[in-house]
């Protein structure tokens, strides 16, 4: 009997249309839309290497060189090689910015950015600093080993944490936001069950099937749909547009999982919270959902931020906000503390729901129907 009622329920809510269209079209073609106007936006801030000409004579030191070429292979400057050329004429051709014609003397480019120059002055700041501290070195005990000074490797340890698209971020809320439209799913499915939602509640209300495994089966079946309709936009989204969502697919899987579970159990309290249409609820789920989505940052990165910073149990509260911070974790840490953290907080804001719908459906009867 619980398969069956499963079977029909899931027949019942694939069959509209509309919830199809808000579930699966409206988010690709949102998406579509991110990818349109998100598609340049790492590029605008793209540091690019900054041209410079050197003086033929520095480069018959063997140390300078090596300088030069370990700060070329980190894309800070590009050596342009002068061929025998005009130093104005590359100037003037805006091929260099910059002229190294002794280790201390820097002669820059007429109207170049201020930022470039910072660069250039901050490199071989650094280089002048570096080499009079060996001379001072040396000095004091010649017969210092200068591989020794020069293999910084030794102590230095790369701690920093990886760096992830900026268009990524927008697409982790879109996926948030799409979990908790599952919320439609559990809306519809609410509405089959409750007398006084429903005619065909009224029916089912009478039949000697029990309301409870009616109801359970009926939301299984929107959750069903809700992971369906998710994994296919998620699919879309990674394979069609070619957004990097990351590699630790059992993660990523649980927190669809238990997204759609929020966004359904969310919908189905939002159902049997009044006696309020179906539209009327459609559109309570579809604004709290936008706020939330708002306040996850879908409109603008910094949002989510400036609430971390001033109101950060806000962020503790939103399920979109979770699910997004839980995919940018994953795509940022090497360890799952963080996202343990987000998937603890979404299990206790779904749980917050379930009860919310359990109080509401508990013991209800009718004098009348």
């Amino acid at each position: 009997m619980f398969i069956n009622i499963y079977k029909n329920s899931f027949k019942i809510l694939i069959r509209d249309k509309s919830t199809v269209f808000w579930t699966v079209l409206f988010v690709i073609l949102l998406a579509i839309m991110f990818k349109m106007t998100f598609s340049k936006l790492d590029e605008i801030d793209k540091f690019e290497a900054v041209p410079i000409a050197v003086n033929q004579e520095l480069l018959k030191d063997e140390y300078f060189t090596n300088f030069l070429k370990s700060i070329e292979k980190e894309e800070y400057i590009e050596l342009i090689d002068l061929e025998d050329k005009n130093i104005e004429e590359l100037f003037n051709e805006k091929k260099i910015v910059a002229y190294l014609e002794t280790e201390e003397k820097i002669i820059i480019g007429k109207g170049i950015k201020q930022i470039n120059e910072t660069i250039i002055k901050s490199l071989m700041d650094s280089y002048n600093q570096n080499k009079s501290m060996i001379t001072n070195i040396f000095k004091e005990n010649p017969t210092t080993n200068i591989n020794e000074l020069l293999n910084f490797e030794t102590f230095t340890k790369d701690d920093s944490k990886k760096s992830i698209s900026l268009t990524s971020t927008y697409f982790y809320t879109l996926i948030g936001m799409q979990a908790l439209y599952a919320y439609i799913w559990g809306l519809r499915a609410m509405y089959m069950y409750e007398a006084n939602l429903s005619t065909q509640g009224k029916r089912i209300a009478i039949s000697p099937v029990s309301k409870k495994k009616s109801i359970l089966a009926s939301l299984l079946a929107a959750w069903s749909l809700g992971i369906i309709t998710n994994l296919l936009c998620l699919g879309f989204i990674s394979y069609i547009l070619n957004i990097d969502i990351g590699n630790k697919l059992f993660e990523i899987l649980l927190i669809i999982l238990l997204g759609t579970l929020t966004g359904v159990s969310f919908g189905s309290f939002v159902a049997v919270s009044s006696k309020k249409s179906v539209e009327f609820k459609g559109g309570i789920g579809v604004g709290v959902t936008m706020l939330w989505s708002f306040f996850a940052g879908m409109m603008h990165s910094d949002i989510k931020i400036l609430i971390e910073r001033n109101i950060p149990i806000l962020n503790k509260i939103n399920p979109v906000a979770l699910i997004t911070d839980a995919l940018y974790s994953l795509a940022i840490n090497d360890t799952l503390i963080r996202f343990s953290v987000n998937i603890m907080y979404l299990l206790f804001v779904t749980f917050i729901f379930i009860i919310g719908t359990i109080f509401f459906v508990r013991g209800k009867k009718y004098a009348s129907l």
